[in-house]
């Protein structure tokens, strides 16, 4: 069918970037006494999106023993990562690199990983999905001295999500929950685009399993659990991408779907 005009100028636009710019090297360090200061507060910090508290789960595992600390650091700043020891976390470093050489954030970049394995999951039908269910990191807009990640799952994905308001592209004066789907449709978008490593073939290939896979979570939030309008929390995330992606042009299938019990964002098909 086609790749989508917006997406095929996001593609052409990384495919010039692997073109144009080197790939980021990253190296293991030790995280400075600030970069630690800073990660005990966001895992002490209630927040209002973590609601199941992964970030401080995360912090007593390491203090327990039972996780280790990776700092990974290049010149567009660094990640620090808790994770259960022996845990792959399913990223690609060099496509981290080139996310944040794509979006050219300063050196001083940090990004607060607690990498909790908990799942995306749906509660059971007629049940309300709230942020435990979908939410997976947070920000300061503008900012970019403490970008929170706090799940193993899509991570890629909620980086360039919490990129994108660290880097001030949130639209002033719009309403929260639209403000919040104009986010995550470009978030995915750019997702497919770096994933694609600039091939318009590939990135074609890509959309489609998310185009598909956008249809099947939105129509088991909507039979299932009755989200149609933004005055449902999870709305902004899921079910109101259709009407932004409608105003970029994009379309996505119509008509029955398949269920599912994952609340992710995106396909598990979309491989890095």
């Amino acid at each position: 069918m086609g790749l989508p005009l917006v997406l095929e100028e996001i593609v052409l636009n990384i495919k010039k970037q692997y073109q144009q710019s080197p790939e980021i090297t990253w190296h293991t360090a030790q995280p400075t006494e600030e970069d630690l200061q800073i990660l005990k507060r966001e895992a002490l910090h209630e927040n209002q999106f973590d609601k199941v508290n992964f970030k401080k789960q995360m912090w007593n595992t390491l203090q327990a023993g039972d996780a280790e600390l990776l700092c990974k650091v290049c010149k567009y700043g660094k990640v620090l990562v808790i994770r259960l020891r022996n845990t792959n976390l399913r990223i690609s470093w060099s496509l981290w690199g080139r996310i944040l050489q794509g979006f050219d954030v300063p050196p001083t970049t940090r990004i607060c990983w607690f990498a909790h394995p908990q799942l995306r999951e749906l509660p059971a039908p007629g049940i309300d999905v709230g942020a435990e269910h979908v939410n997976g990191g947070y920000t300061v807009p503008c900012r970019t001295d403490a970008i929170v990640i706090y799940r193993l799952e899509e991570a890629t994905r909620v980086l360039i999500h919490e990129l994108l308001h660290a880097m001030c592209t949130d639209t002033q004066g719009l309403p929260i929950e639209l403000m919040e789907a104009k986010t995550e449709t470009y978030a995915e978008l750019f997702l497919v685009g770096y994933c694609s490593h600039g091939s318009l073939r590939l990135a074609e290939k890509l959309w489609e399993k998310q185009r598909n896979w956008i249809h099947e979570v939105n129509t088991t939030l909507s039979v299932d659990h009755g989200v149609n309008t933004l005055e449902d929390y999870s709305a902004r995330y899921t079910v109101a991408r259709r009407a932004e992606l409608q105003r970029l042009g994009i379309s996505l299938p119509v008509g029955g779907s398949k269920r599912t019990r994952s609340s992710r964002f995106t396909s598990k098909e979309i491989h890095f």
